[in-house]
């Protein structure tokens, strides 16, 4: 029946139907490159193997990347060319698909996020992308590139105005005064390399070198060259102290690598960096090559995360991430929409989170997780090497089969690092949890948005008296473990009384 009516709602509009602009070809082609280095790059060594042990690398090289070429262009154009939309007074039509037709019908009032998205590919034209969200879906549900940035505005206004309407039916609100616009955040180059080198954007380095690791060996005999090599060993001092001086050289141009890849991402994704917040709505602007607008409601906001690493720990500064509920149920691109501000200091940070989650909350004194999680993890971690070490010495005779056990004292060092920066918080309307290693991670979260708590125990646990909490939100699982069985306790009351209190739109 359902399809039916959707089938209908397409026929009656026939006449109305729009096309993309033809510059959307590049968007459909950045899109299929980006699936291509997702899903099919790791499927590549085999033919990056073929290649390097063929007899004319260049040819062979040239053929594939030319089919390549002109298998992704076509998809591009084909996925243009079927894309169709239909705005009318409360939904949009969209009918794409070249082989698989799919048609959508997107009412208004389901839209969960409306972002403005300008890639450097649309500037010159002054084309946008509008992107939509629904609840339940995997993803953005519709992404109209090519469109000029007044449709996009106006769309935007349409949704938002319907949406408004529809929160003062269902809430019958006694009135709505426009508040002015609030700069509560802008972000200069000095703040974006500082972001750079506080998060976790360095580590992609990694991934992005992750293919072609396969290939090392045959980079250093061919390009390299195993006399070369040698050479810069006797120039370091020759032996092993050249091999040391060698491989330290070479870690830390690997840092470097990494810390130059992050603030350049750094720098593309948030230059000229502005949060703005008016009627209980964050807007968000940023983007080097591609210009990114994006908004949130301050009830979508699930919990206030803020943190950073060691060197953030030196520099005094923090990053802040705003985790809010989405309509995305895949969990790669529910992280891709997090709502980050990049480096704040404390000061700013609480600011922030003043006028995001409305925290006034007196919270309880800070407290630590039982020394037991030391013991339990030192000891469940040392069981292999000193397994290890066993079969090795029994199979030796060997005292230097025993040098895996100097693995026991430095495993059960790393844990008491975790342990001392486990940390718990509860006030009446706010629950805080900290933990990390050289740097820290804070969560503050509203004690009425949580959707589930457990309470859990082991035997040992029970003879101790002690239970993990978990709290479950519709963005963030918060885990804290190896605490007194009576704070869980209390912790789980808590938040029951909140949640069945609170009248408050958390959505």
């Amino acid at each position: 029946m359902a399809s039916e009516q959707q089938n209908i709602a397409f026929e009656a509009s026939q006449g109305d139907w729009k096309r993309l602009s033809p510059i959307s070809i590049l968007f459909f082609l950045s899109k299929v490159v980006t699936h291509l280095i997702k899903d099919a790059l790791p499927g590549l060594a085999p033919l990056i193997v073929i290649i390097a042990n063929a007899d004319n690398k260049v040819w062979l090289t040239g053929l594939i990347l030319t089919g390549l070429g002109i298998l992704i262009l076509s998809s591009a154009v084909l996925q243009f060319w079927f894309y169709r939309f239909n705005v009318q007074e409360n939904k949009i039509l969209i009918n794409e698909g070249v082989f698989k037709k799919k048609q959508r019908i997107l009412g208004f009032e389901r839209i969960q996020n409306i972002n403005i998205i300008q890639p450097f590919y649309f500037k010159l034209f002054s084309l946008v992308t509008l992107q939509l969200e629904t609840a339940g879906s995997k993803g953005n549900e519709a992404d109209l590139a090519g469109i000029s940035r007044e449709l996009a505005e106006e769309i935007k206004q349409t949704v938002l105005t319907i949406k408004s309407q529809t929160v003062e039916n269902e809430e019958t609100l006694d009135e709505q005064q426009e508040e002015e616009t609030n700069l509560l955040a802008i972000c200069d180059l000095k703040h974006l390399i500082q972001y750079g080198v506080t998060s976790n954007g360095m580590f992609w380095f990694l991934v992005f070198i992750a293919p072609f690791m396969g290939m090392l060996d045959e980079i250093l005999e061919k390009w390299i060259g195993e006399e070369n090599i040698k050479a810069v060993v006797e120039y370091l001092g020759g032996g092993v102290q050249g091999g040391i001086f060698l491989a330290v050289i070479v870690f830390l141009t690997l840092i470097f690598g990494m810390l130059l890849f992050s603030i350049l991402g750094a720098i593309v994704r948030y230059y000229n960096y502005e949060l703005t917040l008016k009627d209980n709505t964050l807007k968000r602007h940023s983007g080097f090559l591609s210009t990114h607008e994006e908004s949130a409601k301050l009830t979508k906001i699930q919990a206030f995360v803020i943190q950073t690493n060691f060197v953030g720990k030196w520099l005094s500064v923090e990053n802040v991430v705003l985790k809010q509920a989405s309509g995305q149920t895949n969990q790669q691109s529910a992280k891709a929409g997090l709502f980050v501000i990049p480096t704040r200091t404390k000061i700013q940070s609480k600011e922030l989170l003043n006028k995001c989650l409305e925290f006034d909350d007196s919270l309880s004194k800070a407290e630590l997780i039982s020394r037991r999680y030391i013991l339990k993890n030192s000891l469940i971690w040392s069981i292999i090497p000193i397994g290890v070490c066993s079969v090795l010495y029994f199979a030796h005779e060997s005292y230097l089969a025993l040098l895996p056990m100097i693995l026991s004292p430095v495993l059960a060092a790393i844990f008491y690092q975790r342990w001392k920066n486990f940390r718990y918080q509860i006030g009446r309307n706010f629950g805080v949890f900290r933990s990390g290693f050289f740097g820290y991670k804070k969560i503050y979260f509203p004690l009425f948005k949580a959707q589930r708590v457990i309470i859990s125990q082991s035997l040992l646990q029970k003879r101790a008296g002690l239970a993990n909490l978990t709290v479950f939100l519709a963005s963030e699982r918060v885990s804290i473990p190896y605490i007194p069985m009576s704070v869980a306790t209390d912790w789980f009351d808590r938040i029951s009384v909140q949640v069945e209190s609170t009248n408050k739109n958390w959505f």
